[in-house]
C-alpha cells in the first residue's frame, strides 16, 4: 500500500506541474505581448515603437526641419515662440495618452501659455493600432470646423472606447456640422495627408510614439517633467530639454 500511495502522489505531482507549466507558458506569451502586463514597466517614459525596441528612449540628436511646411499643422502657443516643439502622436497609443494626462499639462502651463513654446501636432498612426489612422483623419475633419484640439482631447479622454461609432458621436458632442463632418470623413479627404505626415516622420528617423522634436532635438517617450534615472543613468526630463533651448 505504501508503494501504491507513492505512485499515486507522483502522478498527481506530475499532473500539477504539467498544468502549472502550461499556465506559466501562456503567461509568458501574454507578458511578451503586453510588455509584462505593464507591471514591470518601471520606466517613467514608455513609448510605442514600430521597430528597434532596444534603442534608448531619450536619445538626443538634431533633426533639420527648416524645409518642412508646417503652416497648416494644428498648434498651440505663440507663432513666434523661441521653442518649436513638434509631437508625432498616435490617438490609440497608451503612452501618448500618458503624456497628455501628465507632462503635457505642465508644459502647457509653464511653456505654451507663457509664450515660450509653439506646440505643433503631427500624426503618426502606427500600423498595429487599427483605429489610429481613422481617428487622425476624423480629427482633421474636426479641424476644418475649428475644433481640432477639442476633438483631440475627447479622443484621449475616451481612448478606451475608441471606435468608429464614437468618432461620430464625439463630433456630435462638439456640435459640428455633421453633414460636413461625415462627408469629409467618409470621403477619405485626409487619408493622404495623414500618411504623408507619418512618412515625413519616418524620413526624420521617428520610429515610435510619442516622439518630439524640440527645436529639432529628438526626444522619445512620455518623459516626465523632471530628470529621472533611466537605463543609462540620469536622463533629462522635459523641463531640462526645454530650458536648454531658452539659454
Amino acid at each position: 500500500m505504501e508503494e501504491e500511495k507513492q505512485s499515486t502522489v507522483t502522478i498527481k505531482k506530475t499532473t500539477v506541474w504539467k498544468a502549472l507549466s502550461g499556465v506559466l507558458f501562456l503567461l509568458l506569451l501574454a507578458s511578451i505581448y503586453t510588455s509584462g502586463f505593464g507591471i514591470f514597466d518601471k520606466s517613467p517614459t514608455g513609448g510605442t515603437v514600430v521597430e528597434d525596441k532596444t534603442k534608448p528612449e531619450n536619445t538626443i540628436q538634431r533633426i533639420d526641419t527648416s524645409d518642412w511646411d508646417l503652416s497648416n499643422q494644428p498648434f498651440l502657443g505663440e507663432e513666434d515662440a523661441p521653442i518649436e516643439m513638434i509631437v508625432f502622436d498616435d490617438f490609440q497609443c497608451p503612452f501618448c495618452a500618458r503624456f497628455e494626462q501628465q507632462s503635457f499639462q505642465d508644459i502647457k502651463k509653464e511653456y505654451i501659455d507663457t509664450g515660450k513654446v509653439k506646440f505643433i501636432y503631427m500624426h503618426f498612426p502606427l500600423g498595429f493600432h487599427s483605429m489610429a489612422a481613422p481617428a487622425a483623419e476624423a480629427s482633421e475633419c474636426a479641424k476644418d470646423q475649428g475644433k481640432f484640439w477639442e476633438y483631440h482631447d475627447l479622443i484621449f479622454e475616451n481612448q478606451g472606447s475608441l471606435n468608429e461609432a464614437n468618432l461620430i458621436k464625439w463630433a456630435e458632442e462638439l456640435e459640428l456640422d455633421m453633414d460636413k463632418f461625415n462627408t469629409c470623413y467618409e470621403s477619405g479627404k485626409y487619408t493622404e495627408q495623414v500618411q504623408a505626415e507619418m512618412q515625413l516622420g519616418q524620413s526624420a528617423g521617428i520610429k515610435g510614439t510619442p516622439s518630439f522634436l524640440i527645436n529639432g532635438k529628438l526626444a522619445v517617450g512620455a518623459l516626465p517633467m523632471d530628470d529621472y534615472r533611466g537605463q543609462n543613468g540620469m536622463e533629462k526630463g522635459f523641463r531640462s530639454l526645454l530650458d536648454e533651448e531658452l539659454e
